[in-house]
Parts: C-alpha cells; structure tokens; sequence
C-alpha cells in the first residue's frame, strides 16, 4: 500500500493561491474599458454602439459574466477555505502531538533539575548537621585531619578516639546524625530549565517556555509549533495548585494559525488521599461551549499502577447532545464502557466496549 502523506504546509499555501485569484475577480466584471462600459446605462452605450439593441445586450452579457464571476470568486474563496480548514485540522493534530512530546522533554529535564537539587540540598543539610554533632562530641578536630574517615570503622579499632563512646551511646539512643558522603553531588544550575526547543523531522520547530513559584511547581507552560513558512500553533497551560501540591485548576488555551482560540479549563477536586474524584472541564470556542464531568466512585487500591475505580463521564454540547459514559472496571484491570449518545431530539444510542486489560485499547460489542 502507497504511503498517504498531506503536507499542511502546501494546503496553506493552496488556500493562499485560491484567495489571491479571487482577489484578481476583483468586482467580477473585468477591468478596464470593458468595466466601464458595462457598468454604464444602455443609453450611455448607444453612442458607442451606435444602435440601442447592441447596447442593451451588451449590458446583458456584462450583468451574465458579472454574476457568473462573482459565483466563481465565492467558490474560490469557498474552495480556499476549505484547503485552510484542512491544513489547520492536520497542523492542529501534528502540532499537539509534538507540543505533547517536547512538553513531556521540557518537564523531564525539570523533574531531573529539581532531583539534582534536592539531592545536594540534602547534602548540604545532613553535612551541616554531621559537622555540628563531631563538633558536640569533640570529634571535628579528628575528622577535619581525616576527611574521609568513616565513624563506623574508626571505631572499630582497638585505639579508637575518645568520642567513640558517646556516638555509641548515641547511636544506640537513635541520636546520632547518619555520616554523609564525603563527596558532595553535582551542584545544579541555580535556576530550573524555563526555554527549550526542538526541531520536528518535518523541518517544523516546537519551543516551550516554563515558568514556575516559589515553590518550583510549574505555574506555565507554553508551547509554539512553527512551520518553515511561519505559521504557527501554540498551546498554553496555566495551573493553580492547593497547599498539598495538588492541581486544583488547569487552564488550556490553543491558539491556530487563523488566531482563533480553543479554550478549555477544567477543575479538579481531591480525597483525603490525594486522589482526584470529580474533573469538571469546559471546553468554548467561539459560540460554541462543551462541558465534561467525571466522577470517580470507591477508592483506588494501593499499590496498583492502573486506577481500578469505576467511574462516569458526562459531556453536555451548546448544540442539545448528550453523551454519558459509564465505565466498570473489574480487578485484574479489565472493564466495560457502556456510551448512551442522546442528540437534539432526545433520541438515543447505547454502545458498549470492552477491554481486557489496563492498557488495552476499549473494543466495540458486536
């Protein structure tokens, strides 16, 4: 089978081509003097013509090819259209795949960042608090002559220092501070990675830019898809979160290359596990608004890497349709989704899936 590949970058560039030759229809009666004859009454032509027939039947034809052009410039707007509305639906899909991808990147290396921090942090503290308890057990001026020294072998020894006794004593009371290595870890940079970019193997660009609180909980995160010819998809995300770190509010705008905005924000609600039970998110662009409440029924069972909770979905449109999913799912992660699909005239259609597993795509019933 062929490859079946569509450049969207072509598409832009037919919808481009078919509005520039609607542009040249210009009026759709032509230029020159043949637009200002024909825009001119019959008795303005008579002189021309010389006759009052062939002048009426010029304006005629004038009023034919007129309408006929315009018809065909509206066509090619139309058509024009349609070429950008493909572009844009491909680009669109692409670009959020790749967002989602160097997003992903971005936050690795800031999860790798905040790790190498947090490591030598802990170092810092744990040395801080080791150099304090020698000094409290007369033990600094030994160890600064031996830096590499392990407490635990020193004494060990028949001719041990003095203060063995105490870090035993301590030791036992469950007081004595842990030794740190001595080697101290890498120092990380002094700020987390806020701007990286990547290059697509179609030539497209993605760069995503993170700001982030006080806290080092990423408060933003914007990524921007460009193509070689300059158009552009971007995807913010803006997050809002409670004093456990949970993400209470999560704001996603799109913006597509015409500048039209897809907004959706969606609010999350927590156990006293810190387990999401309810997402309530409302998608609007333009006039158009979609709402989608899950809620989640139980509690998730320790220890597993799936979410084993039931739980139901239901999506409200500003058109009057309905959708509601009610998903079972058993204990070795297999499960039903049962989706009852109710358009403007209250009719509706119940379809069920299965899958076998956690992972495992959701197969229609026969």
């Amino acid at each position: 089978m062929p490859d079946f590949a569509m450049d969207y970058e072509e598409l832009y560039a037919m919808q481009r081509g078919m509005h520039a030759l609607a542009d040249q229809a210009g009026d759709g009666g032509g230029s020159g003097k043949f637009a200002e004859m024909g825009n001119r009454s019959a008795s303005e032509n008579t002189a021309i013509f010389g006759s009052s027939y062939l002048a009426t039947q010029f304006g005629v034809f004038f009023r034919m090819s007129k309408s006929r052009t315009e018809k065909a410039t509206e066509k090619l707007r139309q058509f024009g259209d349609t070429f950008e509305g493909v572009a844009t639906a491909l680009f669109q899909q692409d670009s959020e795949i790749a967002a989602g991808a160097a997003a992903a990147s971005a936050k690795s290396e800031f999860n790798r960042w905040l790790d190498e921090k947090e490591r030598h942090d802990n170092w810092v503290e744990a040395t801080e608090e080791w150099n304090n308890y020698l000094e409290s057990i007369g033990a600094a001026d030994y160890f600064s002559e031996h830096p590499d020294a392990e407490m635990g072998k020193v004494c060990a020894e028949d001719d041990r220092p003095s203060f063995c006794d105490q870090w035993e004593q301590d030791l036992d009371d469950g007081t004595a501070p842990q030794q740190p290595s001595p080697e101290e870890p890498p120092i990380p940079d002094e700020n987390p990675p806020s701007r990286m970019q990547f290059t697509n193997a179609d030539g497209s660009t993605t760069e995503v830019t993170l700001s982030y609180n006080e806290d080092y909980q990423i408060q933003s995160e914007t990524s921007t898809t460009t193509l070689p010819d300059g158009e552009t998809f971007t995807q913010t995300t803006d997050y809002t979160y409670d004093d456990d770190g949970n993400v209470t509010s999560e704001e996603v705008t799109v913006t597509l290359p015409d500048d039209s905005e897809t907004k959706t924000v969606t609010d999350y609600t927590y156990d006293e596990n810190g387990e999401v039970i309810t997402e309530n998110a409302t998608t609007t662009h333009d006039d158009e608004e979609t709402t989608s409440v899950t809620e989640y029924e139980g509690e998730r069972t320790p220890g597993l890497s799936y979410d084993d909770r039931d739980y139901t979905v239901t999506t409200e449109n500003s058109d009057g349709t309905t959708t509601v999913e009610d998903i079972t799912i058993n204990e070795d992660g297999s499960g039903t989704r049962t989706v009852t699909e109710t358009d403007e005239d209250g009719n509706e259609t119940t379809t069920t899936y299965t899958r076998e597993g956690p992972g495992n795509r959701w197969i229609e019933d026969d």
